[in-house]
């Protein structure tokens, strides 16, 4: 039996236990190790924070940082919300439908963030304001909870379905995401994005960095980034549980989810490295109807505008 398949089965039973997430915290915790952090797992989504500011100042229509963002999947860190206030943006919105912050690893997260000398996080997070990381410093030595430091630095956290926000229509003008879309069911998403659009200032930017390799490879290293695409729905069905959801969806269905929400993509940072580990697997015939060139794209950072 692979890892893989075993990882699946432990989360298919935790996902229909009663406190399902609460036991799926203790797993990621004592078994895969998922939730420590370091310098180098934070560093990771600073980078990130940093290309979607990026992306930001390229297609928005001024070079100024927008007053509030909003992000999909706050999951279990609040890093890309902090990233944000840190380079200037005063409201970060985070939604999430399920509440999955836990209070350790939001102290793990500060205890490493506020250890980063100045220049070290600046590499990092070339926008960081440095007084604003003098304030988080501040108020972390002097024993503030992460709770009142969350809330100093404009994070909101909304636990809510995004497709119907209580926020107001037009006022939002910078959407984030951080491999997020790929755990969403294709229906549900084109929702979002609606709402999304609802919600979008006419210059609005949407900035969404999708993972679309097989997750079980993060943790199996026996498969690759393609394996997914072998298996059919039955199969499918049965190891795609709640905890571990991946739609499956390719690029060309994340353009075309974005279209029917009315968003036009203006730019893609598509990943191909992976393209001839391809031809290692046999499709499942729902995949075979697809272009080759709209399987091989690994990952993909979209960028785009309402229209």
């Amino acid at each position: 039996m692979g890892n893989w398949i075993l990882k699946a089965l432990i989360q298919g039973v935790i996902s229909v236990t009663p406190m399902s997430e609460d036991l799926n915290f203790l797993f990621q915790k004592y078994v895969t190790h998922s939730v420590k952090q370091s310098k180098s797992s934070l560093s990771i989504r600073l980078v990130w924070c940093g290309k979607h500011i990026e992306y930001y100042r390229q297609y928005s229509s001024g070079q100024n940082l927008p007053s509030s963002t909003l992000e999909l999947g706050t999951g279990w860190l609040s890093t890309v919300p902090v990233g944000l206030y840190l380079s200037g943006i005063d409201t970060i919105y985070t939604v999430d439908i399920h509440d999955l912050r836990k209070r350790e690893v939001q102290v793990d997260l500060l205890n490493v963030l506020t250890s980063f000398a100045t220049e070290e996080l600046k590499a990092k997070l070339p926008t960081l304001i440095e007084s604003r990381f003098d304030s988080l410093r501040e108020m972390w030595r002097s024993g503030q909870t992460p709770e009142e430091i969350f809330q100093s630095m404009g994070i909101r956290f909304l636990i809510a379905d995004a497709r119907h926000l209580d926020l107001q229509a037009g006022t939002i003008p910078f959407f984030v995401s951080n491999t997020t879309f790929e755990h969403i069911p294709g229906a549900m998403l084109t929702d979002i994005l609606r709402e999304f659009h609802r919600l979008a200032t006419p210059d609005a930017v949407m900035s969404h960095l999708i993972d679309m390799s097989d997750h079980y490879e993060h943790f199996d290293h026996s498969l690759s980034v393609y394996s997914f695409l072998q298996h059919g729905p039955l199969l499918w069905r049965l190891v795609n549980n709640s905890l571990m959801y991946q739609n499956r969806l390719r690029i060309n269905d994340f353009r075309a989810i974005h279209q029917t929400a009315g968003f036009k993509i203006v730019h893609e940072e598509n990943h191909i490295k992976h393209a001839a580990r391809l031809d290692e697997i046999k499709l499942a015939a729902a995949f075979r109807e697809y272009r080759r060139e709209d399987l091989i794209p690994s990952s993909s950072w979209m960028i785009s505008k309402p229209v």
